[in-house]
Order: structure tokens, then sequence, then C-alpha cells
């Protein structure tokens, strides 16, 4: 999402960066994971139980994408429709929810139950995304204001409610066009998944 050029010049150093970080989010976590393939000693448990994680986020991703559309790729902050269908109706960041499953099934897989590697993960995720949702949120109230202030208050950030904040399906699901669009995601999982395979013994 880039921001409007009417938009104010005084934002906070959470937006900045938050900006800053969208730009790279899909580069930030390869040395992460390349530090645990190196480092860790992942068993035949841990290796099944990160799949199984992996496979929940990777779900989770792509039927969120299916509602969003392919502008989850963009490198800038751009909205062309407030969402709430899907995935968006119980919680409002389900593609970094995804990405959260996604990238501990593959720690797991990759390095076992290493502790200071699963805190070290988890911390700098929700360091990375906390920034990032703080820059998009601001967009996205500057740009569907009172929708998406009332969107906010019904639907959680990052902790999924059961019950449905919308009632309309506003939104229908694309899948053909979310598998096109994720292309790229296809590949990195391919590349991990060999990775754990050797790492784990079983290629």
């Amino acid at each position: 999402m880039a921001y409007s050029r009417n938009r104010p010049t005084d934002i906070n150093w959470k937006e900045r960066w938050g900006t800053r970080l969208f730009r790279w989010r899909g580069y930030t976590g390869a040395l992460f994971f390349l530090l645990a393939f190196w480092l860790g000693k992942p068993t035949l448990r841990s290796w099944v139980l990160g799949l199984l994680l992996l496979a929940l986020g990777v779900l989770l991703r792509w039927i969120s994408v299916a509602y969003s559309g392919p502008t989850t790729r963009a490198s800038t902050l751009t909205a062309p429709e407030l969402v709430i269908s899907g995935p968006y109706a119980h919680v409002r960041n389900p593609i970094y929810l995804g990405n959260f499953l996604i990238g501990l099934g593959m720690l797991w897989m990759l390095a076992g139950w290493s502790p200071w590697l699963n805190i070290l993960f988890t911390f700098l995720f929700w360091l990375q995304y906390g920034l990032i949702v703080q820059a998009e949120e601001a967009f996205l109230h500057g740009k569907f204001g009172e929708a998406y202030q009332r969107y906010r208050e019904h639907v959680p950030r990052f902790i999924p409610r059961l019950r449905k904040a919308t009632t309309a399906p506003l939104q229908q699901p694309d899948f053909r066009l979310a598998t096109r669009s994720e292309r790229s995601t296809w590949i990195v999982l391919a590349i991990g998944l060999a990775l754990s395979l050797f790492k784990v013994g079983l290629l």
C-alpha cells in the first residue's frame, strides 16, 4: 500500500518503519531460516508436526488471498476495496496469521524444538508484522474512514473470533486467481520442504 500524496507528513515512527518493512516483508526471514537450517536438529516427530502446522498456514493464506486478490503481492500499500468476507470476517490479518503458522511449521521441520530459535522467530515475526500492521491500518483508515473503523471495532487484529462479524458475503473468492498469484509462495515452500527433507534424513 502506498501512502496518498494528500496524507499528512507527521506519521509516527511505527507507520514509517512499517511502510519500509512492508516492501521487504517477503525477504526478511531468509537469513533466519538459513540459520535454522544450519544450526537445527529436527526429529521425525518435529518434522511431521511442523508439516501439519505449515499446511494449516498455507490453507489459511490461500483462502485469504482468494478473497483479497493479487494485490496482497504488492510492494506498496494498496487496497482497491475493503475486504470483510471469508477469513476477514473473523480476523483482520488472516494472511499474516497464516504466514506465522507457515514460518513456525517450517522452523519445526528445519530445526526441531530449539527453544531459543522458536522464541527468536516469534519475537522477530510479531515485531515486524506489528509495525507493518500499524502502517496498513493508518492507510486503510485514511482511505475507507468510518467503514474501516466499524470493521476494526468488530473484528480482532490477530486472534480469530469464531463468530463472523458480517453476515452478507460482500466479496466472492477466486481460488484459481489465488493459486496463480501465489506462485512465488509455492516455489519458496518447495525449496523449504526439500531442505527440511534433507535435514531430517528423508532425502
